[in-house]
């Protein structure tokens, strides 16, 4: 199965937690002070919120595809590779509170764009690995 994935950066997690709480029927899976996720099967997506990126700007942060297996990770690698597309592999790496395989890309209108498979649970919230300096100028408040 794969899922949709969506981080929306917020000006106050508190306040927005209650919203998608409501908005959803339901409490996230994970919640942390700086960390929200709501893992949904109807529609199947993982929806998360994290604080406003470094330039203070609310609003999507990325989106992305979660898959269950690596082979469909290493695709979109091969794919975004022979296409010539600015991308970024991120092998074995900690951040919103897991471990994760993933590729980070963006389109022409430079949308953050992360594929993934989660392996594992972390107490980690950011990675060490600084994306941002190589795709995009405005840091990503997930995994940068």
């Amino acid at each position: 199965m794969k899922r949709f994935h969506v981080n929306v950066a917020v000006k106050d997690i508190d306040e927005s937690v209650k919203f998608y709480n409501d908005l959803f029927n339901r409490e996230p899976l994970v919640l942390k002070h700086n960390y929200a996720k709501w893992t949904l099967d109807d529609p199947a997506v993982n929806f998360s919120i994290t604080p406003a990126a470094i330039d203070g700007r609310p609003g999507v942060d990325h989106l992305g595809i979660q898959f269950d297996e690596q082979a469909d990770v290493t695709g979109t690698i091969e794919r975004l590779a022979s296409g010539k597309h600015r991308h970024h592999v991120q092998g074995d790496v900690e951040c919103c509170y897991s471990r994760s395989s993933k590729v980070w890309s963006s389109d022409p209108q430079d949308v953050k764009w992360e594929h993934f498979i989660t392996v594992g649970s972390s107490e980690q919230f950011e990675s060490g690995e600084d994306v941002d300096e190589k795709l995009w100028e405005v840091k990503s408040s997930c995994c940068g």
